[in-house]
C-alpha cells in the first residue's frame, strides 16, 4: 500500500508533481515558475488545515493504473494530469489537435446550418403545412432554439462529468435521425417534435455568444426585407447576398496573426498566456460591427434611391467578420477562465442566445415593416455602437472581474500552475508545450 501524507507540508506541493509509488517527481530541480506555482496553490488552499497529519492510502493497483494513464494525485486525493503526461490534450501532437478541432468545427457548422435553414424554409413550408408565416417560423425556428436552450443546460454538466466524445457522437446521430423524420413525415406534429429534439440534441456542439448572434437573427430579417422590397430581388437572389457574410468569416484569420505574435512573445518571456491576451479580435470586432451596420443602414432604400445594391452588400463582409469574432472569442474566454467547468460556464450563454434568437425571428419582419428598413437598421446600429463601450470596459476591467469569481480564480490558478510547469519543462527538454 502506498501512502500520501497530508498536512501543511503536503499542501505546499502542487498537484501536478506529487510523487506516486514507483515514480519520481516530474522535475527534480525547481524553477522560478514552479516556486510561484507552489505559492499560488498554497494561497488558494484552505487556511483551516489541521495540525494533525492525515494520510490518504491508495491501493498499489490504483496508483499504478493512474500512473499508466498519465495522472497524478495531490495530498487531498484529487486526481489531475501529470505535467509530463502525453495523454493530456495540451501535449497532443499538432496532427491530433488539428484533427479533433476540425471534427468539432464541422459539427458546429452542421448544427448552425440546420438552425439557419429553419428560418429560410419556414415561409415556403407554410403553404404545404397550411400554416401562417408566423406559425411556420415558430415550428421550424423557435421550437428548435427552445430545445437548444434546454439542451445546453442539461448536457453541459454531463459533458464535464462523463466526457464529451460519447455525448458528441450520440447527439449527432440523434439529431440527424430527427432531420430525416421531418422529410419522411412532413406534418405539423412531427415537425414540432423533431425540430425540438434536433435543437435539444444539437446543444453540445452549439455553445456560442448570445447577444450578438441574437441581433444577427433580427438582422437576417432586414436582409430579406431590404433586398426583396427595396431592390426588387427574388428570394433566391436575396439568399445569395449572404455569401458576403461568409467572406467576412474567412477574414477572421487576420486577428489570429496578431494572436500568434502574442503567443511567441509570451514564450520568449517564459510567461503563460492569460485569457485577456486573446481578446484582441473581440475589441476590434465591436467597432467593425457598428461600422458595418451604419454603412448598411445608410445605403439601402428608401433613404437612398438609385444606389447600387453592391454598396450595401459590401458592408455585409464587415458584419460577417465581426459576428464570427464575437461567436468564438467570448466562448473561448469562458473556456480559458473556467477550464474544466467550461461547458457549464457556456451553458447560460447558449441558453440566452437560443431564447433571444428564437424570439427575434417571430417579430423581426414586423419591426422592419412598421418602422421602415432605415429606421430599424439605425436602431440596430445604435445598439452596436453602445456595445463598443462595453467592449472597451471589458478589455480594461475584464481581468479584475474574472479575479472576483472564486471558481474562476481557483480553476485559473490550477491551470496557471500546470502551465508554468509545462513551460519550465519545455525550457529543460526543448519541447514546446504552449497553451492549447
Amino acid at each position: 500500500m502506498s501512502t500520501i501524507p497530508s498536512g501543511p507540508r503536503a499542501q505546499e506541493t502542487p498537484p501536478a508533481i506529487v510523487q506516486l509509488e514507483g515514480r519520481t517527481s516530474a522535475t527534480s530541480s525547481l524553477t522560478e515558475w514552479e516556486e510561484e506555482g507552489r505559492r499560488s496553490l498554497s494561497q488558494s488552499s484552505t487556511s483551516s488545515s489541521s495540525s494533525v497529519k492525515k494520510e490518504i492510502t491508495i491501493p498499489r493497483e490504483v496508483s499504478q493504473a493512474l500512473e499508466a494513464k498519465g495522472f497524478a494525485v495531490d495530498s487531498n486525493g484529487t486526481v489531475s494530469w501529470a505535467p509530463d503526461s502525453l495523454t493530456h490534450p495540451r501535449h497532443w501532437s499538432l496532427r491530433r489537435k488539428v484533427y479533433d478541432t476540425a471534427i468539432i468545427c464541422f459539427l458546429e457548422f452542421f448544427v448552425t446550418l440546420v438552425s439557419n435553414t429553419g428560418s429560410s424554409i419556414a415561409p415556403l413550408a407554410a403553404d404545404q403545412l397550411g400554416l401562417s408565416r408566423e406559425w411556420s417560423l415558430f415550428c421550424f425556428t423557435t421550437v428548435y432554439l427552445l430545445g437548444q436552450a434546454l439542451g445546453g443546460l442539461i448536457f453541459s454538466p454531463l459533458a464535464e462529468s462523463f466526457g464529451g466524445r460519447t455525448i458528441y457522437l450520440t447527439s449527432t446521430f440523434g439529431y440527424s435521425l430527427f432531420c430525416v423524420a421531418i422529410v419522411t413525415w412532413p406534418i405539423v406534429p412531427v415537425v414540432v417534435v423533431s425540430r425540438f429534439m434536433t435543437g435539444l440534441l444539437s446543444a453540445i456542439p452549439c455553445v456560442v455568444a448570445a447577444t450578438v448572434v441574437a441581433v444577427i437573427y433580427l438582422f437576417s430579417e432586414a436582409v430579406g426585407t431590404v433586398y426583396v422590397d427595396g431592390f426588387g430581388f427574388t428570394h433566391r437572389q436575396t439568399s445569395l447576398t449572404t455569401l458576403a457574410l461568409a467572406v467576412g468569416v474567412v477574414l477572421a484569420f487576420l486577428p489570429r496573426l496578431y494572436d500568434y505574435q502574442v503567443i511567441k512573445l509570451r514564450k520568449r518571456q517564459n510567461r503563460p498566456l492569460e485569457p485577456e491576451d486573446k481578446l484582441f479580435g473581440f475589441l476590434i470586432a465591436a467597432p467593425i460591427l457598428a461600422g458595418g451596420l451604419w454603412w448598411f443602414a445608410w445605403t439601402v432604400p428608401p433613404l437612398t434611391g438609385g444606389v447600387s445594391p453592391w454598396v450595401s452588400i459590401a458592408s455585409l463582409v464587415l458584419i460577417g467578420f465581426s459576428t464570427q469574432e464575437f461567436d468564438n472569442l467570448l466562448s473561448v474566454y469562458l473556456c480559458d477562465t473556467y477550464a474544466t467547468y467550461a461547458a457549464s460556464a457556456n451553458a447560460p450563454l447558449a441558453f440566452l442566445r437560443a431564447i433571444l434568437s428564437g424570439t427575434f425571428t417571430l417579430f423581426g419582419r414586423q419591426v422592419f415593416e412598421k418602422l421602415g428598413s432605415n429606421n430599424a437598421l439605425f436602431i440596430l446600429a445604435g445598439v452596436a455602437t453602445v456595445y463598443c463601450a462595453i467592449a472597451i470596459l471589458f478589455g480594461i476591467y475584464g481581468k479584475r472581474v474574472r479575479e472576483r469569481s472564486s471558481i474562476a480564480e481557483k480553476t485559473w490558478t490550477a491551470s496557471l500552475s500546470n502551465e508554468k510547469l509545462n513551460l519550465s519543462q519545455g525550457s529543460l527538454s526543448s519541447r514546446s508545450t504552449g497553451p492549447c
